[in-house]
């Protein structure tokens, strides 16, 4: 499991646990311009593993992010990997101060095995700087 974020020298990250299964992460901007994006997974440290799922059938998991900054964060795009693993998401439109929007990934595998994936998701922010949430991704494919 890996977050990988291109942070500039001014912004920091901080990771906090809510509950087992939920994590919040705010990258906070530190100048004028004030940005916190906030992301609150379905599972901790960005990463997702659908467990065991029969072939051709589907499983997914939806995350939530929340602008709690004061400035826009124009949404730069998204993008997926992994054979068997795609995605959908509302946060195209960019996100004003405290607004949300949410990304869903959903697992879907047509041949036995473990699969691996990963789902990027880049904003723009106030400051020269970009954000690129990482969430990696894990199944196994069983026949049901």
């Amino acid at each position: 499991m890996k977050f990988f974020s291109i942070i500039s020298v001014l912004f920091s990250v901080s990771l906090f646990f809510t509950t087992a299964t939920q994590a919040k992460i705010n990258i906070q901007g530190t100048k004028a311009h004030q940005a916190i994006l906030s992301i609150a997974p379905q599972s901790s440290y960005l990463s997702y593993n659908f467990g065991q799922v029969g072939v051709n059938t589907i499983n997914t998991t939806t995350y939530t992010i929340t602008n709690t900054g004061t400035s826009f964060l124009q949404f730069a795009g998204a993008n997926i990997w992994g054979m068997n693993y795609d995605a959908n998401h509302s946060c195209s439109q960019g996100l004003l101060p405290n607004q949300r929007c949410q990304f869903q990934i959903r697992y879907w595998p047509f041949n036995l095995g473990m699969h691996s994936g990963q789902f990027e998701i880049r904003f723009n922010t106030p400051n020269p700087a970009q954000e690129i949430i990482n969430v990696q991704l894990w199944g196994e494919a069983v026949q049901r």
